[in-house]
């Protein structure tokens, strides 16, 4: 789509916009949405903090509800 200048338009949505609930990520999902390498979320994961996750036989899954939660948990509010 083109906008009024002939410039090519692009529509962004959001990563949480398209995540729904019942729906898993794996680490490099993850690390994307979140903007982290995924050696962060490996380290995450191996010390059993910061993000939970779900393991699956041998791999790690996130859950999307579960990682909305706790981008919501985390966020630091400014001080009036």
């Amino acid at each position: 789509m083109k906008n009024q200048t002939g410039n090519r338009q692009t529509t962004q949505r959001s990563n949480a916009q398209t995540l729904t609930r019942g729906q898993f990520l794996d680490k490099k999902q993850l690390a994307a949405l979140l903007g982290l390498s995924i050696f962060t979320i490996d380290s995450w994961v191996s010390q059993k903090r910061e993000i939970p996750f779900v393991k699956m036989g041998k791999r790690v899954k996130f859950a999307t509800e579960d990682v909305m939660k706790w981008i919501e948990n985390n966020k630091q509010h400014p001080i009036p």
